[in-house]
Order: structure tokens, then sequence, then C-alpha cells
């Protein structure tokens, strides 16, 4: 058998991967928080409660992830990366682009709500993905806003409501 995984050069050891907050437009619907908001945003007059607005997150898309994951396993040695942008975005920066997108004002519809507060909240979480850049090569392509713009466009969709009707062009 080891002769064999050597042959065929399998990876005999793991290699890992740190991926920063990562977002697909795939995800199980029921617990889209976009989704969420759009069925409130186009039915349900109440405010929208949310919680720590002020806290930032390195947002990225999982399909530039799993490419950075597809890359790992291209190599000859089994390593350790982080998988991240590098740029940290607010909660409130994710509300008002979702918001700008379907233009309405996010201040008026968004209040922080204590009971949605988390009591050990991590404030700021950013990876360092420079490892993987150099050694793999590889770089988030998919921006901030155009990984905003295509979870509302299939929440929108997925809610039978033509994205091309309510989303303001770039």
């Amino acid at each position: 058998m080891i002769c064999d995984l050597d042959r065929f050069r399998i990876h005999t050891n793991w290699t890992n991967s740190v991926s920063e907050t990562h977002e697909l437009v795939l995800d199980d619907l029921r617990d889209s928080t976009i989704r969420q908001k759009l069925k409130w945003v186009f039915s349900d007059p109440e405010k929208l409660r949310l919680g720590n607005m002020d806290a930032k997150r390195d947002w990225g898309h999982a399909r530039d992830y799993v490419q950075a994951m597809w890359l790992m396993l291209q190599q000859d040695k089994a390593d350790d990366y982080v998988i991240a942008t590098g740029e940290m975005r607010s909660v409130r920066d994710f509300v008002a682009a979702a918001f700008a997108m379907v233009n309405l004002d996010w201040q008026k519809y968004v209040i922080v709500d204590e009971a949605y507060m988390r009591p050990a909240e991590v404030h700021e979480l950013r990876g360092d993905a420079s490892k993987a850049m150099k050694v793999l090569g590889w770089k988030p392509k998919t921006t901030f806003e155009e990984l905003v713009r295509e979870m509302l466009e299939h929440d929108l969709d997925a809610e039978g409501v033509d994205p091309a009707k309510q989303l303001v062009r770039d």
C-alpha cells in the first residue's frame, strides 16, 4: 500500500485550511439571513432587528475558497493555509450595501436590538492569506460588492422576485 501511495503521489499527511467567513448563494435557504431580510423588506412593516452592527468580518465567497482548496490538493507536499480576503467589513457595511442595491435607506428599516447581541462577540476577524497567495498563487476574485449582489440576486429569485427589476444597476 505504501508503494502505491508513493507511486501515485497520494498525500499521506493532511493539508489544513482555516477559511474565514465565507458565503455561498446556495446555502440552506431556510437559514439565509438575506432571504429572511428580503421577506421582511417586501412584506413585514416592522423594523428589522439586528445585533452588533459594528462587528467586522473577513467576507469572502465560498467559490473562491473552494478554488484555494483545490490548489492545496495539487501541491506535492501537504501544508497549512489560511484562506481569507484580508479585508474586514462590518455588518453595517453589509447591510448598507444590500439595502442600497434595492434602493432603500437601511437606517429607516433597521434597529439594533440587544436581544441579538452575542455575549462573547469577537469584534474583528480578519485572515492573513499571504502564504496561500505566495505558495498557491491564489487570491480571491469576488469583491465584497459582488458577493452581496450575488446573494441578493439569488435570494430575490428564490422569492419569485425578478432581480433585474429590483436591483439598482452598478
